[in-house]
């Protein structure tokens, strides 16, 4: 919606002003509430639900039907991701005051649908048969800008349970492992709704979505009152997207490791010779608008497999990548070296792309193991004949399908970070709750490395082969990239909000100043004697300080510490949402040089990685 960021604050600041007069908690009927946020915001706030309507999908739920979820609705209609036709309502009359901008509020819940994690998607919501935005299943609060207007969901309360477990939410929601329970929020233009009448609203899920059970539930409550709660959703809903800071600096979080379905290079192969097609779906195009649009990352790279790629392929994807590149969406330039021979690392550049090198001929099979296949040292030595700064990254690496020895090959030039979780899982360590795919060759687990004084940095990203980056599972034909938490992302931490370009995240990644998390709910700064995460430096100190600071979006479960690779300390943040904590290690190793992470954990079981710091003697 075309909605200035100096109006979107000034509609905020009042609504400030307002909730500061209000007691927490005040009820107040519809029509003296939307009378003060015109009057102190220029907003009118309108029941969200009046009336349901017929539509050939959402299953009608009984009244009564939530009593045991402790919800206050009396009626709702419920619809799965692919599941025919929609919800379709009327809202209440839009009022005739000529404020500029109408919020609708309503009961809005998501959920998996299972206990076992389900394919994601896309829904959409309309207006008077117009376009608004789309939207997909999350457990945080979430704004989507679309043309049409502003789609928010603030949620109340969050449930989520361990792998392969289910829970009862209320008689209609029986085997659930995620539900996500609060307001849905609609932002639009008084110049798009007739005063005086009430707007159509519709929710449907985008066509050509996997089967999945994913679901929304709109519900309709007692539409006579408002708690002030209605009007800090519409605050949240309507407040510009500001980056995050933690630790004196600029958080971002993104997705660097995607794959579509588009390849001139398949294409032009003959029957039979060569990968028939490409393992990703969806357009370039389509995955560069879901990033941005739906997952609503800071920045992207569409990393297509080099086998997948020709000259062409490689230039199309340049144009591409730079016609997205804007201020609050950045696009990484580069690409997969799929070595089947020996294992996969990511190629990203800091600002212009070099040329590709092939793990292997593209014509041949896309998993055969030839003798003359370029080892990571010829990769390596390409980069460098380039002259294009450019960083490496290897993932999956104990994978039993795509093995990648850190032993035999590392270079501390190019190999700042590895992806240590994605939809196969934690690649750091085994038998744990976030380990699944990728735990397969336990010597490979690259806690291995950080052990043998390996010094690289942490990252996630998805590894998204179903269009769907920043929001990724599996797909029916890759049943082994199905994880219970769902993509992976990389957070970088910029010493300065202008640092927040191309230039700025790539050299938060060499730094690696970054971390690893399964969701972009979890704020982490960790320093170690004052010298900040991935940091490489001397000491004289024999006593070592840790000072972690952590921000959540739910409650936090505990926070364990690792000296060397090794586990030392669990700190118990149960019921915690913030955390400033200093713990001193009074029996460090003699090593040559010691190295911290942390790993904070929460209750909802999403998790974070901070990279490790290294301290050597002086």
């Amino acid at each position: 919606m075309t909605l200035s960021d100096a109006h979107r604050r000034h509609v905020v600041s009042g609504l400030d002003r307002l909730l500061s007069t209000l007691p927490r908690g005040r009820k107040l009927p519809a029509r003296r509430l939307a009378e003060l946020a015109a009057q102190h915001a220029g907003i009118d706030v309108v029941a969200g639900v009046a009336a349901f309507t017929p539509d050939s999908g959402g299953r009608d739920l009984p009244a009564g039907s939530w009593r045991r979820s402790g919800s206050q609705v009396t009626r709702g209609r419920l619809l799965r991701l692919t599941g025919p036709g929609g919800i379709r309502w009327h809202t209440a009359p839009v009022p005739a005051e000529p404020s500029p901008l109408v919020a609708f509020v309503f009961s809005l819940s998501l959920g998996n649908g299972a206990a076992f994690p389900q394919p994601t998607g896309t829904f959409a919501v309309e207006v008077e048969g117009r376009p608004v935005a789309r939207f997909c299943v999350t457990k945080t609060a979430r704004t989507w800008d679309g043309a049409g207007g502003l789609f928010g969901f603030q949620p109340l309360r969050v449930d989520a349970t361990a792998f392969g477990n289910a829970f009862v939410v209320d008689d209609v929601v029986t085997s659930e492992s995620l539900y996500a329970d609060g307001y849905g929020v609609l932002v639009l233009p008084r110049e798009s709704l007739r005063a005086g009448q009430p707007a159509t609203v519709r929710i449907h899920a985008v066509d050509g979505e996997q089967p999945s059970r994913h679901w929304c539930r709109v519900s309709a409550g007692q539409p006579a009152l408002y708690a002030d709660d209605h009007l800090r959703a519409v605050r949240a809903t309507l407040a510009p997207r500001e980056p995050l800071s933690i630790g004196g600096h600029t958080l971002l979080f993104g997705d660097l490791h995607s794959h579509s379905g588009e390849s001139h290079l398949l294409d032009g192969l003959p029957d039979g010779e060569g990968a028939e097609e490409p393992c990703g779906v969806g357009d370039r195009t389509s995955l560069f608008q879901y990033a941005r649009d739906v997952a609503g990352l800071d920045f992207y790279c569409l990393s297509e497999h080099d086998w997948q790629m020709n000259d062409r392929d490689w230039k199309e994807l340049q144009e591409t990548n730079d016609a997205y590149l804007r201020g609050d969406f950045v696009t990484i330039h580069g690409y997969e070296w799929t070595s089947a021979t020996y294992g996969h690392r990511n190629v990203y550049f800091a600002d212009r792309p070099g040329p590709l090198l092939y793990s292997q001929d593209p014509r041949d099979e896309q998993n055969a193991l030839p003798d003359d296949a370029p080892t990571p040292r010829d990769l390596w030595s390409h980069l460098r004949e380039a002259g294009v700064p450019a960083i490496t990254v290897p993932h999956h690496m104990s994978s039993a399908f795509f093995p990648l020895d850190t032993a035999a090959f590392h270079d501390d030039e190019f190999d700042r970070v590895a992806e240590i979780y994605s939809t196969w899982g934690d690649s750091l360590e085994h038998g744990q709750p976030v380990t699944i795919g990728a735990a397969r060759l336990p010597e490979l687990a690259f806690i291995e490395a950080v052990r043998r004084g390996v010094r690289s940095g942490f990252i996630g990203s998805s590894d998204s082969h179903d269009a769907h980056p920043g929001n990724a599972q599996g797909t029916p034909t890759r049943n082994h990239l199905f994880h219970h938490l769902g993509s992976g992302f990389a957070a970088v931490l910029l010493d300065q909000p202008g640092d927040a370009g191309r230039a700025g995240i790539f050299q938060a990644l060499r730094r690696r100043r970054c971390y690893a998390a399964t969701d972009t709910g979890t704020a982490v700064w960790l320093t170690v004697d004052g010298h900040p995460m991935g940091a490489d430096a001397t000491t004289r100190d024999t006593v070592h300080e840790l000072e972690l600071e952590v921000r959540a979006s739910s409650p936090l479960a505990a926070v364990h510490i690792y000296r060397d690779g090794h586990p030392v300390e669990r700190l118990d943040l149960t019921g915690r949402t913030r955390c400033q904590l200093t713990w001193r290690d009074e029996a460090p190793t003699t090593r040559t040089a010691t190295s911290y992470f942390v790993k904070v954990v929460r209750q909802d079981f999403e998790t974070a990685w901070t990279s490790p710091t290294w301290l050597r003697p002086a």
